[in-house]
C-alpha cells in the first residue's frame, strides 16, 4: 500500500464534506468484498456516469483525504474507492485500478482520469495494473437496471414460450395446440329438443287410438 502524499489546499464546504463521508462510508464496506463481487458492483455503479475529467477526480480525492483520516495515510484501497464513488455522486466516473510491483512486492489502488493518476507520485508509475474498471462504453449495452443484458436472454424467453406451446395436450393425448372447445349448449334449447319430441311421439299415439279397424274376416 502506498501512502497519499498530496495535501489538501483547504477545507471543503459543508456539502462536498457530506458527500464525502456517504463515499468514504461506502468504500469502507466494499474494501472488505472480494475483488471479484467488488468488481461487479464498480461495474454496476459506473452505469449511467460520463468519464471523469483529472481536475474533477482529484477535487474528488482532495476531499475524501480532508474528512478521513484513514484515507489520508496508507489505506489506498478505501481512499481510491471513495474517489470513484464520490465522483459518481457527481455524475461521472474516473478509472478504478489496482496492481502490483516487484520486486520489492507492494499492492496499490488509485483512480486515473485522462489518462493521468490522480493524485500519486512518481514512484506509483512502478504499478502494474491488474484489474481496471473505466467508464462504461456505448458498446457494452445497457438495461433499464443500469446492467447489461446477458446475451440472447430475449431468444431464449421466446423458445421457452415456444417450447410451453408445444407441450400443451391436444387432441387424442397428443403434443400440440390446444383445440378450442365448443360453446355450452343453452338450457332452453335442451328444453325445447324434449318438448318437440314428445309433442311427436302424442300426435304419433292419437293417430293409431283414433284410426278404423278393418272389417273382422
Amino acid at each position: 500500500m502506498s501512502p497519499v502524499l498530496d495535501t489538501t489546499p483547504g477545507r471543503p464546504p459543508l456539502g462536498r464534506r457530506l458527500a464525502a463521508r456517504i463515499a468514504v462510508g461506502l468504500a469502507r464496506l466494499l474494501a472488505h468484498l472480494p475483488p471479484r463481487r467488488l468488481r461487479a458492483i464498480l461495474r454496476a455503479a459506473r452505469w449511467g456516469a460520463t468519464p471523469a475529467d483529472y481536475a474533477t477526480a482529484l477535487r474528488a480525492r482532495q476531499d475524501v483525504t480532508a474528512v478521513s483520516v484513514l484515507c489520508s495515510g496508507r489505506y489506498c484501497l478505501q481512499r481510491s474507492l471513495a474517489t470513484a464513488l464520490l465522483c459518481r455522486l457527481g455524475g461521472v466516473w474516473p478509472t478504478w485500478c489496482t496492481g502490483v510491483r516487484t520486486p520489492p512486492f507492494a499492492a496499490h489502488a488509485w483512480v486515473e482520469a485522462d489518462g493521468l493518476r490522480v493524485g500519486e507520485p512518481e514512484e506509483a508509475a512502478t504499478y502494474r495494473t491488474l484489474l481496471a474498471v473505466p467508464p462504461a462504453s456505448r458498446s457494452e449495452g445497457s438495461s433499464p437496471s443500469g446492467l447489461s443484458r446477458p446475451p440472447g436472454l430475449d431468444r431464449s424467453a421466446s423458445l421457452a414460450r415456444s417450447a410451453d406451446l408445444s407441450r400443451s395436450p391436444g387432441k387424442g393425448g397428443q403434443d400440440g395446440p390446444p383445440h378450442p372447445a365448443s360453446p355450452p349448449r343453452p338450457p332452453h334449447s335442451t328444453r325445447s329438443a324434449r318438448s318437440t319430441r314428445s309433442t311427436r311421439r302424442g300426435r304419433r299415439g292419437r293417430f293409431r287410438r283414433g284410426s278404423p279397424e278393418g272389417p273382422s274376416s
